[in-house]
């Protein structure tokens, strides 16, 4: 249980703290983001930022790329930050802790990040692998739930190895 908590917990705490230092205004965290893809557009008409085309981001040890980023931000700009949505097929890396699905979105407002489609988290140097449809991380509670659904007759599969 312990090194399934690891794995989902030190992915995800790495993702929300890209996403919210990103789309805040880049800048939040003490770190440095850098954000790179083949477009960028603000569209303020939408209040949406989005960077499309072999997206990478990375802040110091975590790492994310996708087809697209989406920041979705409300009347005060920026700053008043309403949801991140990474889209296409996305790969996220925090360390050794490495996860893969369809989509990820965080929200600020309820302090959760999901993801969704073909979820598979996995850790270098380990065997553990988990599969789901749905992975939720309550970063309010510290909490994470993986939902079945998609592959596997519905249900979420776990595998856990030696770990060397």
């Amino acid at each position: 249980m312990m090194r399934l908590k690891s794995i989902a917990h030190l992915v995800f705490v790495g993702i929300v703290v890209f996403l919210i230092g990103s789309a805040s205004g880049f800048a939040q965290s003490s770190e440095q983001v850098n954000i790179t893809g083949d477009l960028f557009e603000i569209d303020q008409q939408s209040k949406t930022a989005t960077f499309t085309g072999n997206v990478y981001a990375k802040q110091k040890t975590f790492q994310l790329w996708a087809p697209r980023l989406i920041a979705s931000y409300g009347e005060g700009g920026p700053s008043d930050l309403k949801k991140v949505t990474a889209d296409g097929r996305i790969r996220v890396e925090f360390g050794n802790q490495k996860a893969i699905a369809d989509r990820g979105i965080y929200d600020p407002s309820t302090k959760s990040l999901t993801l969704i489609g073909n979820v598979s988290t996995s850790q270098t140097g380990s065997n553990d692998v988990i599969n789901s449809n749905e992975m939720i991380i309550d970063l309010s509670t510290n909490t994470t739930r993986f939902e079945g659904g998609g592959k596997n007759n519905g249900r979420v599969t776990a595998t856990f190895g030696s770990g060397n």
